[in-house]
């Protein structure tokens, strides 16, 4: 089975950063021949037209490469919607919590959805993105503040691709495992922050300019944590505790 995704918007990111199905097929040859992603192979028009129709094969290869050549995460093209949430995201994380090793149509994204010590993988953003992970890591100790919501301000510069993907993850402060474990994604459009959580919690506020900044507010609670929040794209992060932000997606407590 494919991955699903959103094919009106991966079509509007082909053509208006490339003119057109073609000439992104030609680009994405270019791309790999000159070794700019590490494996896997571009795909022609046909097949292109093919998956805008019916899902990108759930394969990483297929999926990061597509992404790859685009500059986009691969989270941004997911139909986030309560449909999916409901018939396909709740699988994945029931996949992952007892039986990771089974293969889903959304094993591809492990890379992101994973828990590991190393969270996320730079493998793979190194091998289709030609860089690493942008990661920004927050301490919340509770002697200072507990019991309150912190606002994350994400800022991005000007010209940065949207849609924008941010992959946020948590461990307990001197965690033997030393394991991160993500617990949601935030998903930034031209007009819109959209916040998907583990448990499958969805929500979205509107977003006026699209320069703003992304406001998130998670839980600073009574036990000592580390918060690592990911993109593949460069940002800087801002914390306020307690949170003031008149408007932000949360991940509740």
């Amino acid at each position: 089975m494919p991955v699903p995704i959103n094919p009106e918007l991966l079509k509007s990111l082909i053509e208006g950063r490339f003119g057109s199905v073609d000439d992104f097929a030609v680009a994405w040859g270019e791309r790999v021949k000159e070794k700019r992603q590490c494996r896997g192979n571009a795909r022609d028009r046909n097949t292109i037209y093919r998956w805008l129709n019916n899902g990108i094969p759930s394969r990483v290869d297929d999926l990061f490469g597509i992404c790859g050549a685009l500059d986009i995460d691969p989270v941004t093209l997911l139909p986030l919607d309560q449909d999916f949430i409901e018939h396909q995201f709740a699988k994945e994380r029931l996949r992952i919590q007892i039986n990771p090793s089974r293969r889903t149509d959304l094993a591809p994204f492990d890379a992101i959805f994973l828990p590991g010590v190393h969270w996320p993988s730079n493998e793979v953003a190194n091998c289709f993105y030609g860089r690493s992970w942008t990661v920004e890591v927050r301490e919340h100790t509770p002697s200072v503040v507990s019991g309150v919501y912190a606002a994350f301000e994400l800022s991005v510069n000007a010209d940065q691709t949207i849609p924008l993907a941010f992959h946020f993850a948590w461990r307990r402060t001197n965690a033997r495992d030393q394991m991160w474990r993500p617990y949601g994604s935030v998903v930034r459009y031209s007009d819109r922050t959209l916040l998907v959580s583990e448990s499958g919690d969805l929500q979205s506020v509107s977003v006026k300019n699209a320069d703003d900044p992304t406001v998130v507010e998670t839980f600073f609670g009574a036990g000592p944590a580390m918060f690592k929040i990911a993109s593949i794209h460069s940002f800087s992060l801002s914390v306020q505790v307690p949170s003031q932000a008149p408007q932000a997606v949360r991940f509740k407590a």
